[in-house]
């Protein structure tokens, strides 16, 4: 469990407590996001069918009540996805 702990975006603090990596956990949401929205997960070959694709991925910066993240957010091909 604490070795996954760190692939689902969390990270252990000195005093032993689990935080949440801020970045990995709001790029796993838009990620599932645009899964939604486009009908497949990454990598699916089902994707390659439709008209509205993946298409790279831009850097934003996200305000949060505990401070500002740098994050990376998959962009789709017609332009709909905007975090």
């Amino acid at each position: 469990m604490i070795d996954k702990s760190g692939r689902m975006g969390f990270r252990r603090r000195p005093d032993g407590l689990f935080v949440a990596d801020y970045e990995t956990v709001l790029e796993s949401a838009l990620t599932a996001e645009l899964d939604e929205r486009l009908g497949y997960e990454k990598g699916d070959p089902a994707g390659r069918a439709v008209g509205n694709q993946r298409n790279d991925r831009s850097q934003k910066t996200v305000h949060t009540d505990v401070g500002s993240a740098r994050i990376e957010v998959s962009r789709d091909r017609n332009g709909a996805s905007e975090p």
